[in-house]
């Protein structure tokens, strides 16, 4: 049989000797709740206002790093005595989150306009496929590790994918989410893939 908590076990480990940073945040003490309003949870938007903060202030094209979102984040729960967000950082905080290209840059105006105050609202997180917005699926190519598999993490699970492979045939596996470098993977390695995610559409515009 195949031990699936050990391959999990050993993914975990060579990952961490392979990433050079990890970068943990959580959005409250593991005591503690973690708050949200009618528009977002209050972590959620403190990141995402962190995002618009530190992108103004970095020129175009260059890294918007964690090192800014995160003191965003610490300053605006500075005074907040029911949640206080948690960070476990291992690495470095000048690692990039994103580049501040011109989707980036095109969000943070609207972000600031009032136009939405949200990057994927209700609607979009509907079932119904004609809700679904695809400015998160165009954005993907933009992130940059770890918000999306690096490819040190896709080579480790390309070794267990060979070695799932060699002791069974016509393997399959389960993703969940449309992520496509996972997508792309599994058919690199002959897997028939089976994708769950809240929309459909989504399979059609992240392309592998």
């Amino acid at each position: 049989m195949y031990d699936s908590k050990n391959l999990i076990e050993k993914v975990v480990h060579d990952t961490q000797k392979r990433l050079s940073s990890v970068l943990f945040l959580f959005s409250s003490n593991s005591n503690q709740s973690s708050y949200c309003d009618d528009e977002n949870s209050h972590f959620t938007k403190a990141f995402i206002e962190g995002v618009v903060h530190t992108g103004k202030t970095v020129n175009a094209d260059d890294e918007i790093e964690y090192f800014g979102i995160i003191a965003h984040i610490k300053n605006a729960f500075k005074n907040n005595k029911r949640q206080n967000p948690n960070y476990n950082i291992q690495g470095d905080l000048n690692t990039a989150f994103c580049l501040n290209n011109a989707t980036i840059m095109d969000f943070i105006h609207k972000y600031e306009s009032g136009e939405y105050n949200s990057i994927i609202t209700d609607e979009e997180l509907s079932m119904d496929d004609n809700s679904w917005n695809k400015n998160m699926a165009l954005a993907w190519h933009n992130m940059k590790e770890p918000s999306r598999p690096s490819k040190a993490e896709i080579n480790i699970y390309g070794k267990y994918f060979e070695e799932v492979s060699s002791k069974i045939s016509n393997p399959c596996v389960l993703i969940l989410g449309s992520t496509i470098e996972f997508r792309k993977l599994a058919l690199e390695k002959c897997f028939r893939a089976t994708v769950v995610d809240i929309s459909e559409k989504r399979q059609s515009y992240y392309i592998i």
